[in-house]
């Protein structure tokens, strides 16, 4: 079953059980996927537009490309993105004392990351990062300039398995700066 089709179900259940927070996170959720998929679309048809440099209304249906749904992986960024905007927002309230709107965004979080594969504690992650860190030196000695070279390696494997903040934090300690 894919993560889409796993939300519905669970939106259902929260219909049935009357579980309006959770309820309330589904459907933002299942909005914002729709949304991701609708920009998919678009940026395929952008494609065809400037590839054969004539307006969309121009070009036969039939050559337009066919509408795909999200990936795995493109379905996890979404859902990652779902959830640093609520930590945004459960900073930006905590700095406002908004402690009432604070606890909803959390509540939130903690339903969305269900979705989530299961995350890495930090000193298993610092173990990682110094382990790609030391490849991506190849024996060199690497410091705070060597940001923009590391960070890249360590996104592209850590990703789904990190937070980016969290994985910034760990290379910025890592480097010395």
């Amino acid at each position: 079953m894919s993560l889409p089709d796993q939300i519905r179900n669970d939106l259902k259940d929260a219909m049935r059980a009357k579980d309006e927070a959770r309820l309330t996170t589904l459907r933002l959720l299942l909005s914002s996927l729709k949304d991701e998929q609708g920009a998919k679309r678009q940026r395929a048809l952008d494609q065809v537009v400037k590839a054969s440099g004539r307006e969309l209304r121009e070009i036969p249906t039939a050559d337009l490309p066919p509408e795909e749904a999200l990936t795995d992986a493109e379905t996890l960024q979404a859902v990652s993105r779902e959830i640093k905007k609520r930590q945004d927002s459960v900073e930006a309230y905590s700095k406002a004392g908004r402690d009432d709107l604070v606890a909803p965004e959390a509540a939130a979080i903690a339903i969305i990351q269900h979705y989530l594969p299961a995350q890495m504690d930090r000193e298993e992650a610092r173990t990682q990062v110094a382990a790609i860190m030391d490849e991506v030196a190849g024996g060199a000695t690497l410091g705070p300039a060597d940001m923009k070279l590391v960070m890249p390696a360590v996104m592209g494997r850590l990703r789904d398995q990190v937070d980016g903040r969290t994985l910034n934090q760990l290379v910025r300690e890592l480097l010395g700066s």
